[in-house]
């Protein structure tokens, strides 16, 4: 494990949580791309709630919400991913789960059973939809 995911490591799951007492998988990225690259990105907590998550309809707005917002990202091919890339993760069709990258192989990741870890890239159950780098 390399040193800049250690203080990450078991931050429990809360929904649309911001803090290192607790995240979500955005709250993830967006906690750790403000401490260890200086970068703010938006936050999509503004315009969804968490009981979309649990809905068909709220994951495709949520799906569309994001793609709008992918415009100051830069995509990134696999073979070329960096510590703290973003990956965007498609489940049940829409795209709606992220994770961050620790290495070529490993992602750091958090899911509402799981507190923060480190995952392999290829996450059970989830297809990669795109990998990017805040501009």
């Amino acid at each position: 494990m390399t040193n800049w995911t250690d203080k990450y490591i078991g931050i429990p799951f809360v929904a649309q949580g911001r803090t290192m007492e607790g995240v979500d998988c955005c709250g993830l990225c967006i906690l750790v791309l403000a401490q260890e690259r200086g970068i703010k990105v938006w936050d999509c907590a503004d315009v969804y709630r968490v009981c979309e998550m649990h809905t068909r309809k709220g994951l495709a707005r949520l799906d569309e919400i994001l793609r709008k917002h992918l415009a100051v990202w830069k995509t990134v091919p696999l073979k070329d991913v960096q510590p703290c890339d973003v990956v965007l993760y498609r489940h049940h069709g829409v795209e709606t789960h992220c994770a961050l990258v620790v290495d070529s192989k490993r992602v750091l990741n958090v899911e509402e059973r799981h507190p923060v870890h480190v995952a392999p890239l290829n996450l059970p159950g989830y297809a990669i939809a795109g990998v990017y780098r805040h501009e």
